[in-house]
């Protein structure tokens, strides 16, 4: 635990003597990092999703299983002209359910870097070119504080559910774990496919222990095109 935190207060000293550089994305064209991210119109990924939350008003948790769609409905040309993505998520709690809409993001690829809307908050969710020196803030285009991520495993192959791949890459935040709070986020993407596993967590608690906040993961189900 002393090692990890060694080298987790290095990567943000690292991210800091980069403080100048690190909104800067390389001007490099990487033709990997869009075959980890893109997808045609109609293509969707269904995900296993456990949902934890923690309520600090009763010191509770409680624990929901569901499944989350996700659907390139269609393209379209953003603010600054750029094509995008418009991503249509649905979820059931059951098989024999129908699928519920739930809301809507966005997406778009450009060579430096690929951003996603999610809760009308931009994010940028991998960086170009892919590479172990890579580091960048996941909020620059919003106004939350910043995230600081690096890819944790780079074209390396992964088994994750009972589907095997050959070349996946892992993104990681920079955690945070002591007596108050715990943050952790962990993205896992698969060559020709995308997402395929996600980990974040977000969790404060109080001088008794008790917490607040969300543990939410997702596995691939299955993926194809409609």
């Amino acid at each position: 635990m002393v090692i990890k935190s060694i080298f987790y207060n290095m990567l943000i000293l690292i991210f800091f003597l980069q403080g100048c550089k690190k909104d800067n994305f390389e001007n490099a064209t990487d033709p990997y990092g869009k075959l980890y991210f893109s997808g045609d119109t109609g293509t969707y990924i269904v995900y296993d999703v456990v949902e934890i939350k923690f309520n600090d008003f009763n010191n509770t948790s409680d624990t929901s299983y569901y499944k989350l769609k996700e659907s390139i409905e269609s393209e379209f040309f953003d603010n600054s002209n750029r094509a995008s993505d418009r991503i249509e998520r649905y979820t059931k709690l059951a098989d024999t359910l129908p699928w519920i809409i739930k809301n809507v993001y966005y997406s778009t690829i450009i060579n430096t870097h690929i951003e996603r809307v999610e809760e009308n908050k931009r994010l940028v969710k991998l960086s170009m070119p892919i590479t172990d020196e890579s580091t960048w803030n996941s909020n620059q285009f919003n106004s939350d504080k910043e995230l600081y991520t690096f890819y944790d495993g780079i074209h390396q192959p992964r088994n994750i559910g009972t589907f095997s791949f050959d070349s996946t890459i892992s993104t990681t935040v920079v955690p945070v774990l002591n007596n108050i709070e715990e943050q952790a986020s962990e993205e896992v993407y698969a060559i020709h496919i995308g997402l395929v596993y996600k980990k974040y967590i977000s969790i404060v608690k109080s001088i008794t222990g008790v917490k607040r906040g969300v543990k939410i993961y997702y596995t691939l189900n299955s993926y194809g095109k409609n």
